[in-house]
């Protein structure tokens, strides 16, 4: 659905095709297409990004793994959880970046560095969240001493998804309007 916005750039053109010799409508893209400023490093910015989301996993997997006290209550563990929608996306968009075209499109673009951009700050934001939840169960209800490197832990990834939102911010900027086909 969201790419329906970018509609306007195809139109649909009237064509004859030479294996059938029938009449078929094709579509064409005539949108503005977009260039990275350095487009030799694209494949390891996009090995970057899966590194900075499979350290994001890592370290959420170990929060849930490790069995920290914060995990057992709702406003920790459901912000946590939910930090794995947005994870999904962004390895989708490292995908998406390492295979982009030199020259890409609108939604090439969005699915690429956009999503990794989109996913990392949600992922920052619901991790901190949870970060927030795990003080508040800390400081108010008395939790055990271990609980502490668990709010660690919900920091590190708050901290690896704000950096890498930082990081595919530039990169997203750094994208420019070229001419035509």
């Amino acid at each position: 659905m969201k790419e329906r916005k970018y509609k306007n750039d195809w139109v649909n053109e009237r064509r004859l095709d030479p294996k059938t010799g029938r009449e078929t409508t094709v579509p064409v893209y005539k949108g503005s297409y977009f260039k990275q400023e350095k487009p030799e490093d694209t494949k390891k910015r996009a090995i970057v990004f899966g590194l900075l989301g499979l350290l994001f996993l890592g370290l959420l997997f170990a929060y849930y793994l490790l069995d920290f006290p914060g995990t057992r209550v709702m406003y920790v563990f459901l912000p946590s959880s939910l930090c794995l929608f947005p994870a999904l996306y962004w390895l989708m968009g490292c995908f998406s970046s390492f295979v982009a075209p030199e020259k890409m499109t609108r939604t090439d673009r969005e699915v690429s560095v956009g999503r990794v951009l989109r996913s990392a700050a949600g992922g920052a934001i619901f991790s901190a969240i949870a970060v927030v939840g795990d003080l508040v169960f800390l400081l108010g209800f008395q939790a055990p001493s271990n609980e502490w490197l668990g709010l660690l832990l919900l920091a590190g990834t708050c901290l690896v998804a704000l950096f890498s939102a930082w990081y595919a911010r530039g990169i997203y900027q750094g994208i420019k309007e070229v001419p035509g086909k």
